[in-house]
């Protein structure tokens, strides 16, 4: 098994690298964010990439992009472009959820994300549980392949996979225990963007590259609305992006899930 180097990549590697000879630029950086959002930032606090050189050539083949995150939540996102993305909207309607915690106060993070631009091929028809397991071989298989898994993201996968049985019990007997539970995971902590993340993950994408992400499919996170519902984001489009509550036992076919991680955490709390 291959170890992994330490030796994080430049700006100048990443940005050479995730540049399309189309003119797609799949490093959003602080330049491009600030731009698309209407932000100054101040380059001081601005965090180094943390990922390697082997990671970021990894990860554009998998179709991931890399995108720096400002910290905001999406009821800031929502006024700061006064609901407008585009010729069209950011948020199809906020009504059902003006008032519940991920759209108030869940925050991004100062921080480099490396994203996939689709829900994770075979998540899509699966239930909560299921669709984690499809996460977890994702990371295991994909994202690190013959490269030795750190020690963090190990950690996760044998959390989950310990207590699979003991989860799917629980959502059978009580969905919504069952989904605070999962929601807890902390592969589904590391590895599903926040609805906040995917919507600023959206709207960048969209100013820098004029492009939709997920046109026609949900990212399924791992907040929940104070009904004990899993937030999914996603149909983005002129009319807007959707954000809907599921219950953990559901499995759709425009229902997946995104991969989306940050620096490589020493401890997960």
């Amino acid at each position: 098994m291959k170890t992994t180097s330490t030796v994080p990549a430049t700006t100048a590697f990443a940005e050479d690298l995730f540049t399309k000879r189309v003119e797609t630029f799949d490093c959003l950086g602080s330049d491009k964010v600030a731009k698309a959002f209407g932000l100054t930032l101040d380059q001081a606090t601005v965090p180094a990439i943390p990922f390697t050189e082997e990671e970021l050539k990894r990860a554009r083949k998998l179709g991931q992009f890399l995108i720096l995150h400002a910290p905001t939540t999406m009821q800031q996102l929502h006024s700061r472009l006064n609901n407008v993305l585009g010729d069209g909207k950011l948020l199809y309607d906020i009504d059902w959820y003006k008032g519940e915690q991920f759209y108030t106060t869940e925050t991004t993070r100062l921080e480099w994300r490396l994203v996939g631009r689709e829900v994770i091929s075979g998540s899509t028809g699966q239930n909560y549980l299921s669709q984690t397991q499809v996460l977890a071989d994702y990371v295991r298989e994909h994202v690190y392949g013959s490269m030795e898994l750190p020690a963090a993201y190990q950690a996760a996968i044998k959390e989950f996979e310990d207590r699979k049985d003991e989860l799917e019990r629980l959502a059978d007997k009580d969905w919504k225990a069952g989904a605070e539970a999962m929601a807890n995971l902390q592969l589904n902590r590391l590895f599903r963007g926040t609805p906040a993340d995917t919507l600023f993950d959206v709207i960048a994408y969209f100013k820098v590259n004029g492009e939709y992400l997920l046109p026609n499919m949900y990212h399924w996170s791992a907040s929940r609305s104070s009904r004990g519902n899993l937030v999914g984001l996603g149909f983005g489009g002129a009319g807007g992006v959707y954000v809907r509550g599921f219950d953990p036992r559901n499995s759709l076919d425009n229902l997946g899930v995104v991969f989306s991680r940050g620096a490589i955490p020493s401890l997960v709390s």
